[in-house]
């Protein structure tokens, strides 16, 4: 999505991306216990900061319980809806 937002490919339907990417290291402790971490540093294409940034859609659209419900996939219909509509 990074791609997608840094050289302006498309637009972006949804919402926002959890702002996480990058190889998950893990650390396990006895009883079961387990401690996760991202592994490396990725940085945008502008060399900013990734971690903890999200992707911001250019349509936002959050799904409804009704839409859950129904299961209907409205943002999956957007996208279509804007590829017929070019």
């Amino acid at each position: 999505m990074a791609i997608v937002e840094h050289y302006k490919l498309g637009e972006i339907i949804g919402t926002r991306t959890a702002g996480s990417n990058g190889n998950v290291s893990c650390l396990p402790f006895p009883k079961g216990y387990k401690v996760f971490w991202i592994g490396m540093q990725v940085l945008k294409q502008d060399g900013s900061q990734f971690h903890g940034i999200e992707i911001i859609p250019t349509l936002p659209y959050k799904l409804t319980i009704e839409d859950t419900i129904s299961g209907d996939d409205r943002v999956l219909e957007k996208a279509i809806n804007l590829l017929t509509e070019n």
